[in-house]
């Protein structure tokens, strides 16, 4: 699929081809050692929640910022946001 988008010149095909030489290396991990390729898969797993939930903390900062620009700059107009805040 990846030589295919390459073909096609798709924007970022070089990805597909990243994570398809990941697959095939996990794969193959999974297959000839499999304590080896769950505890692989565990970790990935954890670096992967930690990275999201450090992004999503990052989310809610930045709309936070955004919520309160707003307020100071219509002045203090009731939004939708206020009524769901309570």
């Amino acid at each position: 699929m990846a030589i295919a988008a390459g073909r096609l010149r798709l924007p970022y095909w070089w990805v597909l081809l990243i994570t398809s030489i990941f697959e095939i290396v996990f794969g193959m991990l999974a297959f000839f050692n499999p304590v080896g390729g769950a505890i692989y898969l565990t970790v990935l797993l954890g670096v992967f929640l930690l990275v999201h939930g450090i992004s999503m903390l990052g989310d809610w900062c930045v709309a936070f910022r955004v919520k309160n620009f707003f307020r100071k700059w219509m002045g203090d107009m009731k939004t939708n946001a206020d009524e769901i805040d309570g």
